[in-house]
């Protein structure tokens, strides 16, 4: 992950690979649109957002992927649980959580 982050900084993507504990990809056979994220604010749980759909696939073939941030995605600083969620033809596939930290904009 791009973690720790400045609050307002969309300047880097987000790079994950998306593949399961054998390193087989998760993508094969799904479109940008079947990829969701949800990040919970870690200090305040009932905190939550929902980023945009601005993910690409790079390469199904090998689980590449990335999520061009946006403004609104880093508005708010703080300690965020990301969780990603795949929407497999069999069901919701959730993948590891892991936290976001965005800083406070320096001087701010």
């Amino acid at each position: 992950m791009i973690s720790p982050i400045t609050q307002g900084d969309t300047g880097a993507p987000f790079k994950p690979t998306m593949t399961d504990d054998s390193g087989n990809s998760l993508l094969v056979g799904l479109l940008a649109s079947a990829i969701s994220m949800l990040w919970v604010l870690s200090t305040n749980p009932s905190t939550t957002y929902s980023p945009g759909a601005h993910w690409t696939i790079d390469n199904n073939a090998t689980g590449a992927a990335h999520y061009t941030l946006q403004a609104g995605d880093v508005a708010t600083s703080g300690v965020w649980d990301v969780y990603i969620t795949l929407q497999q033809s069999g069901g919701p596939q959730h993948l590891d959580s892991f936290q976001l930290v965005i800083k406070p904009t320096p001087g701010q």
